[in-house]
């Protein structure tokens, strides 16, 4: 399993440094001159499709790379992403729609049946917001109380499920029960 968060952390924006640490997370033998270096950016990004279609032998793999549209590059540059797997690959690409780089890729992967598309909509009701917040919660056998519920699900943004879900996740880790 090899999970990304774009734009989490420093350097996470960094095309380069992101394909350089899949490949060392693969067990291949990285470019030498530094995932940074212009001249060696080529060759990073052949050694990574090369390791991801040498590396796979027949284990399960799973590539969950969320928010590329937060790398430095934007979604100009999606030459780097391999749409031709082998069958034990999965990879999972998430990007945030609205920007014209964003919506020509849409369309190219809609057109051109490159992948399987999905789209995470905003809750169209409380309900559904309510029903999140009760589930995520009680995997960690935790509750809220109906007024902090109401508070909760009313916020701006909250319509937006991974919105709520980070704010919960924030939440259970710092939340302090007064507050």
């Amino acid at each position: 399993l090899f999970f990304r968060f774009i734009g989490a952390s420093d350097q996470s924006t960094s095309l380069p440094t992101l394909l350089y640490s899949l490949v060392q997370q693969a067990g291949a033998a990285a470019p030498t001159a530094g995932p940074e270096s212009p001249a060696n950016f080529q060759a990073l990004r052949e050694t990574w499709l090369k390791t991801l279609r040498e590396r796979s032998g027949g284990q399960p793999i799973l590539l969950v790379l969320d928010a590329v549209n937060q790398l430095d590059t934007g979604l100009a540059d999606t030459s780097w992403i391999p749409w031709e797997l082998p069958e034990n690959v999965k990879l999972v690409i998430s990007f945030k729609r609205g920007e014209p780089p964003a919506e020509a890729l849409y369309h190219d992967l809609l057109q051109n049946r490159r992948a399987r598309l999905h789209e995470v909509k905003p809750f169209e009701s409380l309900a559904e917001r309510k029903k999140l917040v009760a589930g995520y919660l009680r995997t960690y056998l935790k509750d809220l109380d109906p007024d902090r519920m109401e508070q909760l699900v009313a916020l701006p943004g909250s319509e937006n499920p991974l919105y709520l879900k980070v704010l919960l996740s924030e939440m259970r880790v710092f939340g302090v029960f007064g507050d």
